[in-house]
């Protein structure tokens, strides 16, 4: 019993092609917004966190907080290591 040959037209539709670009427009869309949510979160949260663990003992600078103890350190790299991804995240699909 012989089959159709497989088609070989793998050319998407006008319809198709616009359907896929708004999906794609939809989906970087809430991407940018989740990633720039995740971010501001993470900056928002960071200082207030390092204050509540470290302690505040007079006005210094976050990077005090490195040296406070392990803890706060822990936490002080953890946080600017996610606000890196979070940032070679963000570039995204910008040229």
């Amino acid at each position: 019993m012989a089959t159709a040959p497989p088609d070989t037209n793998t050319e998407l539709t006008w319809a198709d092609k616009k359907r896929f670009r708004r999906l794609f427009g939809e989906q970087a869309s809430r991407s940018y917004l989740l990633i720039s949510a995740g971010m501001g979160l993470v900056a928002f949260i960071f200082p207030i966190l390092l204050v509540a663990v470290g302690g505040y003992d007079g006005h210094f600078s976050l990077s005090y907080f490195y040296h406070v103890n392990e803890t706060s350190r822990n936490i002080f790299v953890g946080a600017l290591f996610s606000i890196g991804i979070f940032m070679f995240l963000f570039h995204g699909l910008s040229n």
